[in-house]
């Protein structure tokens, strides 16, 4: 005779389809060095054929911006299309999981030099706004690989929360990204 424990029994089973979406900070890299910090917004259609194995579209929309006491300053937004295939490591309930995928990335961003660094007010501590000298912008797409982590927590018979971590790697000079988070989602 087998017996069940009832927590288990009572656990929801995994959605077959669910939609979210999610909030997260991050930071952006490029080739040389970060870039800046910012805050990420998507969302994503997840279709699981199987218990444990779940195949995710999600777009996200970013910002950057990162301001140096010199007066140079980087600033950008850009948008990822992400397909990623996500494993449980869970059946059922509270079900940690990882994800790898593709990424396509768009950044449109500005670097600034100043022609001559703020310098400090006599008297006040208050430094003077930087002369720019030089603003360049530029508009670039590219590919990477999507990766991370994170679990997802039934909070009824519908909606799920999502705590995860995940980071683009391989854009190079465009910009790579690391964002922690969390989503909400609905599944059925």
């Amino acid at each position: 005779m087998v017996s069940i424990p009832a927590s288990a029994a009572a656990q929801p089973a995994p959605h077959r389809v669910a939609v979210g979406g999610t909030l997260a900070l991050g930071s952006s890299w490029d080739d040389e060095s970060r870039v800046g910090d910012g805050v990420s917004v998507g969302g994503a259609v997840q279709v699981g054929p199987w218990k444990r194995v779940a195949i995710e579209i999600d777009v996200r929309h970013f910002t950057y911006d990162r301001r140096f006491q010199s007066g140079v300053e980087f600033s950008g937004e850009g948008e990822q299309l992400s397909a990623n295939l996500l494993y449980y490591l869970r059946e059922a309930g509270t079900r940690p999981f990882v994800l790898v995928g593709v990424a396509l990335l768009r950044v449109d961003r500005t670097t600034r030099f100043p022609l001559l660094p703020p310098f400090p007010r006599p008297g006040t501590g208050d430094a003077s706004a930087p002369m720019i000298a030089e603003s360049l912008r530029s508009s670039d797409t590219g590919t990477g690989v999507d990766v991370g982590g994170g679990i997802s927590v039934p909070l009824g018979a519908h909606w799920s929360l999502r705590p995860e971590t995940r980071a683009l790697l391989g854009a190079g000079a465009i910009v790579s990204r690391i964002d922690v988070g969390a989503g909400l989602s609905y599944g059925w």
